[in-house]
């Protein structure tokens, strides 16, 4: 990085801004549309609605964030399903994938029968090579299909590197 030519504080900023960037990529994707979520189906949560995505790392394509330099990432995913009477006996499992093998598998089982919404989230943090890619799932065994809550503020899958 040659400073130079630097006029000044500002430019001094700007450019370690740029740098900073450009080497530590960030990227928060969110859902706010009720995908359905088959029962007793491992289903990949597709995020499309981006908040940003400081190096284009997010195959929108295939719903999958993909690593553009070898590092330490900050993963975290969230999503919400709808109100629903669930009962004592049903699971939800929410899932990390990288590279299409399971590394994060996140377990909530309903204790009693309830009426209400059901929140699951993670966050962890992991190596990746550059190319390697993270993908998040669902699967739930409730006895038919479930929607996510329409509302990006609850459904979201954000990566930065660190």
């Amino acid at each position: 990085m040659n400073l130079s030519n630097v006029q000044s504080i500002d430019e001094i900023r700007n450019i370690i801004e740029d740098w900073h960037n450009y080497y530590y990529p960030k990227m928060r994707y969110t859902k706010d549309d009720a995908q359905v979520i088959p029962s007793g189906v491992t289903t990949k949560i597709l995020y499309n609605d981006i908040d940003y995505d400081t190096k284009s790392c997010f195959d929108l394509a295939n719903s999958r964030f993909v690593a553009p330099f070898d590092g330490y990432y900050h993963i975290c995913a969230a999503l919400l399903i709808g109100s629903q009477n669930f009962l004592a006996t049903n699971n939800f499992r929410f899932y990390v994938y990288k590279n299409n093998i399971l590394v994060i598998r996140k377990h909530k089982i309903i204790e009693a029968n309830c009426t209400e919404y059901i929140q699951q989230d993670l966050s962890t943090d992991m190596y990746l090579l550059k190319n390697e890619y993270i993908e998040i799932f669902f699967s739930h065994n409730f006895g038919s299909d479930l929607a996510l809550h329409v509302d990006s503020d609850y459904n979201y899958f954000s990566v930065h590197r660190i």
